[in-house]
């Protein structure tokens, strides 16, 4: 299986990288006590973090994630998530000499198009729309932690749109990264 090169990170995934930016990028504590979906994802991260930093992997966020963001009401934590989207963002364009968040009638009707063959299930638009921008982001991964709606609904739309939709963790398995021989898990194992 070829590696992805290029991976939309959903708003849920770019708040668990702020929320714990100490742990994922400075190598602090991973707290024993974390639900184990948020431990899993953040293990998945940090191995996703430390493959990006050796291969060639773009990360993308789109305007609608600056959409989502905006929304934060805590002052501190909005201002947090609109810095390091704006990183991820500027980085994006900088490697790609295009830029795809301008909106256009052709996103519209993309849209408008896969709504007719199972996009739909999505009820949430912001959903949708995310995963439309993915798609003309030319992502090989939609890496979200939704489990409400998008994660709950990919079986649906495996054909209907040609993006993997994966968390954190599951995208590590799928592409098998390892985890950084320097960093030390003392709680728990790796297995699920």
């Amino acid at each position: 299986m070829a590696l992805p090169n290029r991976i939309f990170l959903d708003t849920s995934v770019i708040n668990l990288i702020v929320e714990y930016s100490d742990v994922i990028f400075d190598g602090a504590y991973l707290d024993e006590n974390l639900n184990n979906r948020i431990y899993y994802d953040l293990l998945g991260i940090i191995r996703i973090f430390h493959y990006a930093n050796h291969n060639a992997i773009e990360m993308a966020v789109s305007k609608t994630t600056f959409n989502e963001i905006s929304a934060t009401k805590d002052n501190i934590k909005r201002k947090q998530l609109e810095t390091y989207c704006n990183e991820i963002s500027q980085y994006f364009h900088y490697l790609v000499d295009d830029d795809y968040t301008k909106p256009s009638v052709l996103a519209k009707y993309t849209e408008e198009y896969l709504l007719e063959r199972g996009l739909d299930k999505l009820i949430d638009p912001n959903d949708r729309r995310l995963i439309v921008e993915a798609l003309f982001y030319k992502c090989d991964v939609f890496c979200t932690r939704d489990w409400r709606t998008i994660l709950s609904q990919r079986k649906a739309l495996r054909d209907v749109i040609p993006l993997q939709i994966l968390t954190p963790l599951e995208w590590c398995e799928r592409y098998h990264y390892k985890i950084p021989a320097d960093y030390e898990f003392k709680h728990r194992s790796f297995r699920r």
